[in-house]
């Protein structure tokens, strides 16, 4: 992509993960302030905390205090190795000093059938319902809200099923992207294509519904969430120590 021509027929539609993935593999990913244009943001996520059933805890306060007490002995599920719920994960713990075990899977929907199953004890999650189980989809209840901006919905709450215990300031984004030195008129023009579209309310439905909140913002919006990000990150995956081969 970052080699493509430059002539707005080569698009990217990129998350977070262009932000982390520099840390992670330096000689192999480009520059994403340098090696694309952005174009427009198209939608953000706030990472839940959800817990298992039965863990008996009521909200992130209480996550705290458990993890406090309980420290390596409680299993923190991810969809995987350096994915955003794992990197979340080690912000927490960062921030916090708790200090659990990263158990990773290969993907959110296996993380949340082990979770059902009383397997492991809590995960950071994309509120995403098209890769949770039902029994997931209809047992989230609202506990409280946790360092984050936004304010989440209520949902119906069901003893047997996971607990959402709040939310934390890491989002998981979608940005639009083309090859840099793509012409400023090429890029306003897709930009307010997508930015139209993104504000129907057939697409905000649609984005709704797999748990995006859309948001059909300019290159602007853009650039700040990766100059945010970017630092961010870096120092995360750097205290942390994590590597990943290339």
């Amino acid at each position: 992509m970052a080699a493509a021509a430059s002539d707005g027929y080569t698009l990217l539609v990129m998350p977070d993960s262009i932000t982390v993935n520099p840390h992670l593999y330096p000689n192999v990913n480009p520059d994403p302030l340098k090696s694309f244009e952005p174009i427009a943001l198209i939608a953000t996520a706030t990472q839940l905390l959800v817990v298992r059933p039965g863990l008996g805890v009521a909200d992130f306060s209480g996550f705290l205090d458990y993890a406090r007490r309980r420290g390596s002995d409680v299993n923190m599920a991810s969809a995987g190795t350096a994915t955003l719920s794992h990197l979340t994960e080690v912000l927490l713990e960062q921030r916090t000093g708790v200090a659990t075990t990263h158990i990773p899977f290969k993907g959110a929907a296996p993380a949340l059938t082990a979770m059902l199953g009383a397997h492991v004890d809590a995960m950071w999650l994309m509120p995403a319902p098209a890769v949770a189980p039902p029994q997931v989809r209809s047992a989230f209840s609202h506990c409280g809200n946790v360092g984050g901006p936004r304010s989440e919905p209520a949902r119906r709450s069901d003893r047997r099923g996971i607990r959402y215990c709040g939310f934390f300031a890491s989002d998981n984004w979608q940005g639009l992207f083309a090859p840099a030195g793509t012409a400023k008129p090429i890029v306003e023009k897709i930009g307010r294509a997508v930015i139209d579209a993104v504000r129907t309310p057939e697409v905000k439905s649609r984005m709704a519904a797999v748990g995006f909140e859309p948001r059909g913002d300019g290159p602007d919006a853009v650039v700040e969430i990766i100059r945010t990000s970017l630092p961010k990150w870096a120092e995360v995956i750097r205290r942390s120590g994590l590597k990943l081969s290339e």
